[in-house]
């Protein structure tokens, strides 16, 4: 099924403009074709334009989805889950193992609310509901945004009544309907096949893995440069996390400094 606004539209007349787009498309789609054109092209058809080849970020200028590196796309991905005060997890039920380790890693590295929508299939709203538990001890102040994160393949926010949010990050194989749905700021992570269906306990020691290794030089090159594509799902969540706990250690010097400088006695 596809909702859109303007009424639904026949397969067969994308596919007959555009026979050249089905199996693999490249960066040039996306300079060609605005956001505001591709969220109303059905599913099958986007489906059928290949992976995702590299990071990629939503310029609101040109309503156009724009390359990136790894670096500097999860960094920005980073900073809006750090300004979340809501984050809302969509994925398969297939990898519900792999989908709620992470959804419990989100609550306790972020202290906000983190709720799952374990999807029957890609299509239908079938879902089934996960919440965490708000730590009320923990202060929203300054976040005010909701981020909508969808891993692998996921029915259109729309089809599971999500209205409500601020800032999409899709991790995906492939192009993806979900990817057009944009509110604000958007992000789109290619994910690699391999990885993706592992035991929540792999999932969890992969992750200290990476995250152990993220200092070499021969890891950093991998995600410094254009050239690299997809990374595995443990590759993204530990340079994710590792940007999170960066940021927090810098603004808790900050805040020791200034503790310190107000603490001195005026001359």
């Amino acid at each position: 099924m596809t909702i859109s606004s303007t009424g639904p539209r026949k397969l067969e007349d994308r596919s007959a403009a555009k026979p050249s787009l089905v199996g693999r498309v490249g960066l040039d789609f996306f300079e060609t074709h605005a956001v505001a054109d591709l969220q109303h092209w059905p599913e099958d058809v986007l489906a059928g334009l290949g992976p995702l080849q590299l990071p990629m970020w939503y310029d609101a200028r040109t309503d156009r989805y724009r390359a990136g590196n790894w670096q500097k796309v999860l960094a920005e991905v980073g900073a809006a889950l750090l300004r979340a005060s809501s984050i809302v997890l969509v994925g398969s039920r297939t990898s519900s193992a792999e989908l709620e380790a992470f959804q419990l890693m989100l609550s306790d590295w972020l202290h906000c609310p983190v709720d799952l929508l374990l999807c029957i299939d890609e299509r239908s709203p079938g879902h089934i509901r996960l919440t965490t538990e708000l730590q009320q001890s923990v202060s929203a102040a300054g976040k005010e945004s909701t981020v909508l994160l969808v891993l692998g393949d996921a029915p259109p926010p729309e089809v599971l009544a999500i209205g409500d949010y601020d800032i999409l990050v899709c991790l995906t194989q492939r192009i993806a309907a979900a990817m057009f749905r944009v509110r604000g700021a958007a992000f789109a992570l290619p994910l690699s096949a391999q990885g993706w269906r592992i035991s929540h306990i792999a999932f969890h020691r992969l992750i200290d893995i990476e995250t152990e290794q993220m200092a070499s030089i021969e890891y950093g090159s991998l995600t410094a440069g254009d050239a690299c594509s997809s990374l595995p799902l443990c590759a993204i969540v530990a340079e994710i996390r590792a940007y999170i706990q960066l940021r927090r250690q810098k603004s808790t010097a900050y805040q020791k400094k200034a503790i310190a400088h107000l603490s001195e006695p005026a001359l």
